[in-house]
């Protein structure tokens, strides 16, 4: 009788340990809510904003093949780099959400200068670098 119970036990701390490590922060995530935000990677940004901009000038009729436009973005975003008048320099999540405005369709049409010219700093949440 005694045996069963220990074999219990055992299996009851090997699972009570095995979700302590599923449930458990990950590596890296410690300490996160007063971390230091992440500078985001301005070539990974050009490249998603360049995305999404194709796609909205697609929607809007001012293009016809929006891989064209997709494909010329390797080129165009090669060595882009934040400018040194824009430290402190965006983070993951600010530039994150200029991508969530730029993927809204009622974002499509949005014109701040009222120019008829569309650009991705016509929106409040890609004027990254003080609005530059």
């Amino acid at each position: 009788m005694r045996l069963r119970g220990s074999r219990s036990v055992a299996r009851g701390l090997s699972i009570v340990g095995l979700f302590v490590l599923v449930v458990g922060p990950a590596p890296g995530e410690v300490g996160g809510c007063g971390s230091e935000q992440v500078v985001a990677d301005p070539i990974d940004y050009c490249l998603q904003t360049g995305a999404w901009d194709c796609r909205r000038q697609e929607f809007r009729g001012e293009i016809d093949d929006v891989e064209a436009c997709v494909d010329e973005l390797p080129e165009a975003c090669r060595g882009a780099a934040w400018p040194a008048a824009c430290a402190p320099f965006p983070t993951n999540r600010e530039a994150q959400a200029c991508l969530d405005a730029l993927a809204r369709v009622d974002n499509v049409y949005v014109d701040s200068n009222d120019d008829g010219v569309f650009t991705i700093t016509d929106l409040p949440e890609c004027r990254l670098c003080g609005g530059r």
